[in-house]
């Protein structure tokens, strides 16, 4: 599948220039609504630093250029949750590797969020 970033809509967009910008670290505290992250307000960001400073963070992407594997399957995480309230999720090289959330939706089972990969913690 040919993802672009310009697909995305204007929240998750957002969302993968946090990442980014994070680099290596934590995104912390929002909730996920109908499948949409929602970071306003701002989530809490936590930087993991390197003594010394390592190698920097990817710069912003295109809207044209292709989206990774990890930020689809995010995004597809966020889909079937519909509702969610996400503790954290860790960023590494600008791109997602795990995220903690809490189903808000009665029907969701945890069987049900395990997709090829256990995205808890």
């Amino acid at each position: 599948m040919d993802e672009r970033s310009s697909t995305l809509t204007l929240a998750r967009r957002h969302l993968v220039q946090l990442m980014r910008q994070v680099g290596h670290g934590r995104v912390e505290g929002f909730p996920i609504v109908n499948g949409e992250p929602v970071l306003i307000p701002p989530p809490r960001v936590v930087y993991e630093l390197r003594v010394p400073a390592g190698a920097k963070a990817p710069g912003p992407a295109s809207e044209k250029s292709a989206l990774k594997a990890a930020i689809i399957e995010l995004f597809q995480l966020f889909t079937r949750l519909g509702n969610a309230s996400v503790a954290w999720l860790e960023v590494r090289d600008g791109l997602p590797v795990r995220v903690a959330v809490e189903p808000l939706d009665d029907h969701l089972e945890s069987g049900s969020l395990r997709g090829r990969h256990d995205h808890r913690a």
